[in-house]
């Protein structure tokens, strides 16, 4: 897999030839048409401001904060406190050469209600992210301001398949399928990944780390884990690709044991989903074992690939 580690950039350069008359040359002495013609230079140099901010004009420099993407982080509830943290700390504050040429904005909404009106002001190339959340969805299922509404839910397709990238992460990543089932309560979901995400834990949601085998390095390390998905992909005309897999130890060998985090296409937009939190940092996690290494760099490569037109392959073989 191609990973592009920087973009160029963007913008129209002119080369200046330097003036070989000033216009004070064409005031010397008390000829009336030397001053006219003075008073006329002035004039437009005047001008040149209001000509510059004038929407319809011929000439018009491009602002650098209208070609950046942005990433808008929900961090309304179910969101857990604090989770949409670190992955403001990361986009605010990047690693890799790829994210640092990207350079996104980040931006931070907390009703779900505003969602719709939120996403028609996004730039193109953002990417709209849920992180993490709080076991007990609910708040999603419930009516009020947070309620995953039929309204809410087409927009949010919309805007994916028209161009817009998704990325969720756990809870983010469950809801990014087409309906989400409880024992106490269900709700029609995102429907933006073709894939059922269920349960990697079982009754087990102790915080943890989990061994991953991330495809694009191909590369093991431990992932933070906690009451994450696996997910199984589905028919579908959409096109998606496995980006880790969870691994089990049978002897001393370790083999796949389902997919942890996936892209899939959605019309012409991206949509990514991880069971595990790429984003976990040891200030993330209070308890952290000691030989717990964080891989916040995977999660960049993935917002980078996003914001990217590189279109969806194959599902990898895993």
């Amino acid at each position: 897999m191609r990973w592009i580690e920087a973009i160029p950039q963007l913008g129209v350069g002119a080369r200046r030839e330097p003036l070989t008359h000033h216009p004070s040359a064409f005031i010397q002495g008390d000829n009336t048409m030397h001053r006219a013609a003075w008073r006329l230079w002035a004039c437009l140099l005047g001008a040149l401001p209001a000509l510059a901010a004038t929407p319809n004009a011929t000439v018009q420099a491009a602002k650098p904060s209208a070609l950046r993407p942005v990433v808008l982080v929900y961090a309304g509830a179910p969101v857990c406190s604090g989770c949409e943290q670190p992955v403001l700390d990361l986009i605010r504050k990047p690693k890799t050469p790829a994210l640092q040429a990207l350079a996104p904005e980040s931006r931070v909404i907390r009703r779900w209600a505003d969602i719709p009106k939120a996403l028609k002001s996004l730039p193109p190339r953002s990417v709209f992210l849920i992180p993490g959340t709080e076991d007990d969805l609910r708040a999603w299922a419930q009516g009020g301001s947070q309620a995953m509404s039929a309204q809410s839910i087409r927009a949010i397709q919309q805007w994916v398949h028209a161009g817009g990238r998704y990325a969720g992460i756990c809870g983010g990543a469950i809801i990014a399928q087409a309906r989400y089932e409880d024992e106490q309560f269900a709700f029609d979901a995102l429907n933006l990944a073709k894939m059922e995400a269920d349960n990697f834990a079982g009754e087990d949601a102790i915080e943890r780390i989990e061994p991953v085998h991330w495809l694009p390095k191909q590369m093991t390390f431990g992932a933070y884990f906690q009451a994450g998905s696996v997910m199984t992909l589905l028919p579908s005309k959409e096109r998606s690709e496995v980006w880790a897999t969870y691994l089990a130890t049978k002897g001393r060998v370790q083999h796949p044991a389902g997919i942890a985090a996936a892209m899939f296409s959605y019309g012409q937009g991206k949509v990514f989903v991880s069971g595990v939190h790429l984003e976990a940092t040891h200030d993330f996690w209070d308890q952290a074992p000691p030989d717990f290494v964080p891989h916040t760099e995977l999660l960049e490569a993935v917002l980078a690939d996003l914001m990217q037109d590189r279109p969806i392959g194959r599902v990898s073989k895993h």
